[in-house]
């Protein structure tokens, strides 16, 4: 009988200790729209500091790329722990796995950061802009292209 209940408890300990850990885990799914063509690829890339935002992939927490069709994507990370996030998405149309830029640095492919963060005259989108808060079990952004 003490067998039986040992295994009887142990199995309820290790439910509850997996339901925790499955409880702070989210999924972050984003909805792209309003690009200009189908070509090339959208590729995103999720940070969980500043380190790297919002183009450095080796710092990003995942990177992803995805086919486009009919103007539209859906980008979905799952697994995400709870905490502050932002994402980059850029419109590689050439496939060159970078953001082409004119002479004066103005990028002249599509992009799109989190909470619409631009950055200012003279720097880049700043993460804590650009941030946005975790802990729902799905949060879902918009990602409207504007080139």
């Amino acid at each position: 009988m003490k067998t039986v209940t040992l295994i009887l408890f142990l199995t309820l300990l290790s439910s509850v200790a997996f339901s925790n850990t499955t409880e702070n885990l989210s999924t972050i799914r984003v909805y792209v729209s309003n690009l200009r063509n189908d070509q090339g690829q959208i590729a995103v890339l999720l940070f969980s500091s500043e380190d790297g935002f919002p183009g450095e992939q080796s710092e990003a927490l995942m990177a992803q790329t995805y086919p486009i069709e009919n103007g539209e994507v859906v980008i979905e990370f799952t697994g995400i722990a709870h905490g502050e996030y932002a994402i980059s998405i850029v419109h590689d149309e050439d496939m060159n796995k970078e953001m082409n830029t004119n002479f004066l640095g103005i990028p002249s492919e599509g992009y799109w950061i989190s909470n619409n963060e631009r950055g200012g005259a003279f720097g880049g989108p700043d993460f804590d802009n650009a941030s946005f808060r975790v802990t729902e079990p799905v949060v879902v952004l918009i990602a409207h292209f504007d080139y």
